[in-house]
């Protein structure tokens, strides 16, 4: 289902699902998003919501799975690598590039790190973003783990976010990403950019009451480029000497 409710810090319900955009989920053909998706973005104005789906967390061996946007209070889910087909990555990327390297086009996402890193690994610069839920979540509350959608709508919004996890779970097994139905990942896109749409809205005045806006704008979100940049590039390690290390502390361990 989609989003039930849509509450403020006090519970109050303050907007209709309808109201949010989530009917305008619709599923468009993967040839029409070949054709069209740059005229897509450009007939649509104001900051863009770009969330990455991807097989794994780690952008430098990350597949694409999907591409969730979000502008001019329109959102889309865009397949890209389900079994079942999709949209061509490249196509799709290549109509992304000049939002995404344009630093005078605002981006927020759930993941910026993610999406800096996979799309450098694609040969994309991304400038420009100004939110990350996540970071701004951590900001407000460190001792959480959960700084997903999910978790953010939970504690911020009192809304039950779709798990993703359920996405892939088929006959009690696990399955990847990619074989989700592109069709059923609409209602869960469409609430994850529900959540970091709203965060940014509302987010950023209560960092600013905390004292904590300066540090999003000007550490947090400046790192997302450097920490994507140092997980592509790696660390190089010397075999032969963290061998050596492990049998010496595995003769203190035996000590101890």
């Amino acid at each position: 289902q989609l989003l039930q409710r849509w509450t403020d810090a006090e519970g109050e319900e303050v907007a209709e699902p309808q109201e949010l955009g989530l009917g305008q989920m619709e599923p468009p053909s993967p040839a029409e998003l070949d054709r069209d998706l740059a005229g897509w973005l450009a007939r649509r104005e104001g900051a863009l919501t770009v969330v990455f789906e991807a097989d794994t967390g780690r952008a430098v061996d990350a597949k694409l799975i999907g591409v969730e946007l979000s502008r001019g209070g329109d959102r889309v889910y865009v397949p890209v690598g389900h079994d079942d087909g999709g949209a061509d990555e490249g196509k799709v990327l290549d109509a992304l590039r000049p939002l995404l390297e344009d630093p005078s086009v605002s981006k927020r996402s759930a993941n910026a790190k993610l999406v800096t890193g996979m799309a450098l690994a694609r040969g994309i610069v991304v400038k420009g973003w100004t939110f990350d839920s996540g970071l701004a979540s951590y900001l407000f509350d460190p001792d959480q783990s959960a700084h997903d959608p999910r978790g953010i709508g939970e504690r911020f919004f009192g809304l039950d976010v779709a798990d993703r996890t359920r996405l892939l779970r088929k006959d009690r097994k696990r399955r990847p990403l990619s074989a989700a139905e592109p069709s059923g990942m609409l209602p869960y896109a469409g609430e994850v950019l529900a959540v970091v749409d709203a965060s940014a809205e509302r987010m950023p005045e209560s960092l600013e009451e905390h004292g904590l806006s300066s540090v999003l704008e000007d550490v947090e979100l400046p790192l997302v480029s450097v920490l994507a940049r140092m997980e592509l590039a790696g660390i190089r390690v010397d075999g032969e000497r963290l061998a050596q290390l492990g049998e010496v502390f595995s003769v203190e361990l035996e000590r101890l």
